[in-house]
C-alpha cells in the first residue's frame, strides 16, 4: 500500500482523528517520518490499555447486569404473581412487593444519575475530576495511565534535543491531552515565577515527579524507560484488582439473589404446612 504523508484522509485512518494534533505538532519539531512514528506509539499504547481493561472488566460487568436482570424479573414478574397466592393461603409476605420495586427503582435511579454526572464531569470538567481521584485514590488506573503517557511524551521530547521549557511547552500545546496540557501550563507557570517545579506534579504519580526534577542527570532517558516498564505492571495490577473486586461484589450480590429465590422455590412447602 503506497501512503503519502501529506494527504490528510491517509494520515487520519493511520493515525485517527484523535492524534492527529499531536502528529501536526511533532512534525513541526522533528519532521513528518519521525512525528509519525511518535503518534501511532501513542495510538498503540492507548489501543493496548484499552484493551486490557476490556478484557479484565468485561466479566464482572456482565455478570452485575445480569444479576440487575434477574433481580428486576423477580420484582416484577415473579413475586407479583406468587402474592395473590400468598394472600389467599394467608402466608406472610415480609415486605411488601410494591415497597421493594420502589427500593430497587430509587436504587437504579441512583446509580444511573451516579453515571450521569460522572460521564458529564469527564467531558466537561475533566482536569477536576482528574485532581479529585487523584487527590482521594492515589493509585488509580486513570493516574497511572496519564503519567505512563506524561513520561513517554517527555522521554521523546528530549531525545529530540528539546530544552525544558521547550518540552513542556510543547505538551501545553497539545489541544487533545487537556490533562498533561494543564500540569505542563504548571510547570512553565512555577519556572517563570521561582525558577523551580517542585510542586507542579502533584497530580501525577509521585515516583515520576522524583524523576522529572532531575532531567539535567545523564541517566534520564534511561530513568524514565525503567519507570515505564514498572509502573505498566502497576497499571496491569490496579485494573486486575479493580475486576478482582467487581468481580467479587457481583458473586456476593448474586449469591443473595441466590437465596432470595430459593426462598421463593419453598412457595409450595409453605402452603402445604399451613394446610396441615
Amino acid at each position: 500500500m503506497s501512503m503519502r504523508l501529506d494527504d490528510d484522509e491517509q494520515l487520519r485512518f493511520i493515525v485517527t482523528n484523535r492524534w492527529i494534533p499531536l502528529y501536526k505538532r511533532f512534525e513541526t519539531i522533528c519532521g513528518r517520518g519521525k512525528a509519525l512514528i511518535i503518534a501511532l506509539r501513542v495510538r498503540i499504547r492507548q489501543a493496548n490499555e484499552r484493551s486490557f481493561i476490556l478484557q479484565k472488566m468485561t466479566y464482572p460487568c456482565i455478570l452485575l447486569l445480569s444479576g440487575f436482570s434477574v433481580i428486576w424479573l423477580y420484582l416484577f414478574v415473579i413475586r407479583p404473581s406468587i402474592d395473590p397466592s400468598r394472600q389467599a393461603f394467608q402466608l406472610q409476605t415480609g415486605i411488601e412487593t410494591a415497597t421493594l420495586q420502589s427500593m430497587f427503582i430509587v436504587l437504579i435511579l441512583f446509580l444511573s444519575g451516579g453515571f450521569l454526572v460522572t460521564l458529564y464531569l469527564y467531558h466537561s470538567h475533566k482536569n477536576e475530576l482528574f485532581k479529585s481521584m487523584a487527590h482521594w485514590f492515589p493509585n488509580n488506573p486513570w493516574r497511572l495511565k496519564m503519567s505512563l503517557r506524561f513520561a513517554f511524551l517527555i522521554l521523546q521530547l528530549h531525545n529530540l534535543g528539546l530544552s525544558t521549557r521547550e518540552i513542556y511547552t510543547t505538551i501545553q500545546n497539545l489541544e487533545n491531552e487537556p490533562i498533561l496540557s494543564l500540569i505542563s501550563s504548571d510547570v512553565l507557570q512555577q519556572i517563570h515565577v521561582s525558577g523551580r517545579f517542585d510542586d507542579a506534579f502533584e497530580q501525577i504519580d509521585p515516583a515520576l515527579g522524583k524523576i522529572l526534577l532531575f532531567e539535567n542527570h545523564p541517566d534520564f532517558p534511561a530513568r524514565l524507560e525503567r519507570y515505564d516498564l514498572i509502573v505498566k505492571k502497576r497499571f496491569d495490577r490496579q485494573v486486575a484488582r479493580c475486576a478482582y473486586f467487581s468481580t467479587i461484589l457481583a458473586y456476593f450480590f448474586i449469591s443473595i439473589l441466590i437465596l432470595t429465590l430459593y426462598q421463593e422455590m419453598l412457595f409450595p412447602l409453605k402452603v402445604l404446612q399451613n394446610l396441615h
